[in-house]
């Protein structure tokens, strides 16, 4: 698992990294911050970075690629990028990424979704409904609250209703998993996404018609695939960011209860503390992968053409060389927005700002309408997803009244 001898207190891509990856991100800024490691098969190496100013310097210079065309074969079947495999928007360079991003960019700018509030709000308060009817009583907030109203917002943009959003929800979610045990499942529910959109969206009396599709129909040539495959890469943006927004979100309010009151009292530290909850805990955990076109020296360490990168998006947002006290949970830190959550350049999360706005809105309502939110399980209890990517959640019992 370490070629290079050195090694965190915290195994990486272990159940404890998974549960509080903070202890071994902190050894690698201090001991290694160019990590050569490999992938939980123990056989696909990958470099790790860690540091703030080199995370956001890669992310920003557009001699890296995106596109797994380049990536070592071990690399590529390990995380299932076969030959079959149609790239999504966010695996292109430019400048076929330049164009597809073009065509919905404008549909996930601060001020479009803005537009959004009172639709968000309304769907907002029918999921805090449903806890609601379970006033006093557990429920597990990632399936039920987080990925529920992710789910929503994302089929009130796209314009494509879906009969069960919850069926919908848990493919979403089990299409997600980066673990290999989990890859049959992961595949399946992909497929009946895509099914979904496909029958739904395109197959629909009158073809496409509302939202985000309706756009696209109107101002891009598209063929039907290649529209499936945006609208597969939308519907991720819309759903899986703001998911783990609302979910770990949470989770920092209930551990910080202090912190909690005072958004209670005074919900205008809203926004603030959505930025924080971003930096201290980043819904994503890496970047995508990347690949250096030539060879590149970071942080003393050189890396060789095409070897396959992952920058340490929450790492980063613990870098105390950019944040003071950064394992501090402080709204009020005047530099929070500069946090690398949402990546930065040109592979920047487009729907960065509807998970804002969403999460802003969600937090806003929870405690305007319940008195107390709690824990229903010990703090140890609580379940993580093993994502290679993100920081996520797996369970989050609750109580609230």
């Amino acid at each position: 698992m370490f070629p290079t001898g050195a090694r965190p207190m915290t195994e990486l891509f272990g159940a404890a990294y998974f549960h509080d990856p903070h202890p071994a991100w902190e050894w690698l800024r201090r001991n290694d911050p160019v990590h050569l490691t490999t992938l939980p098969d123990d056989s696909t190496p990958v470099r790790l970075v860690s540091r703030y100013d080199d995370v956001k310097s890669i992310l920003l210079d557009e001699s890296f690629s995106n596109s797994f065309e380049h990536a070592p074969a071990e690399f590529r079947e390990y995380l299932g990028l076969g030959s079959a495999n149609t790239p999504g928007m966010t695996q292109l360079d430019p400048p076929e990424h330049t164009y597809l991003r073009g065509l919905v960019s404008g549909l996930f700018t601060a001020r479009h979704v803005r537009r959004l509030e009172g639709e968000i709000g309304t769907i907002v308060d029918r999921v805090l409904d449903d806890l609601a009817d379970r006033r006093g009583r557990p429920m597990d907030a990632v399936p039920g609250l987080a990925w529920m109203a992710a789910t929503l917002v994302a089929c009130h943009v796209l314009g494509a209703a879906h009969s069960d959003p919850h069926e919908l929800s848990a493919q979403l979610y089990t299409m997600m998993s980066t673990d290999p045990d989990s890859a049959e499942a992961a595949d399946r529910a992909k497929n009946e996404v895509r099914f979904w959109l496909r029958r739904t969206v395109l197959e629909a009396p009158g073809g496409p018609d509302g939202g985000l599709v309706r756009a696209l129909a109107a101002n891009a040539e598209l063929g039907a695939e290649r529209l499936l495959d945006l609208l597969m890469t939308m519907i991720e943006g819309c759903v899986v960011s703001p998911a783990n927004l609302l979910g770990m979100g949470l989770l920092v309010l209930l551990d910080h209860p202090g912190q909690l009151a005072v958004l209670r009292a005074r919900p205008g530290g809203m926004a603030a503390a959505v930025e924080e909850m971003l930096r201290y805990e980043s819904v994503a955990a890496t970047s995508l992968w990347r690949f250096p076109r030539a060879e590149v020296t970071i942080a003393g360490k050189t890396i060789a053409p095409y070897e396959p990168v992952w920058l340490l998006l929450g790492s980063a947002n613990r870098d105390p060389a950019q944040f003071r006290r950064p394992d501090e949970f402080d709204p009020l830190r005047p530099n929070n927005n500069t946090h690398l959550a949402f990546g930065r350049g040109r592979h920047s999360c487009f729907g960065s700002a509807l998970a804002h706005l969403e999460a802003g809105i969600f937090f806003t309502r929870l405690l305007q309408r319940f008195d107390t939110v709690d824990l229903a399980v010990n703090r140890p209890d609580v379940r993580f997803r093993h994502c290679l990517m993100d920081r996520a959640l797996a369970a989050l019992p609750i109580i609230a009244d």
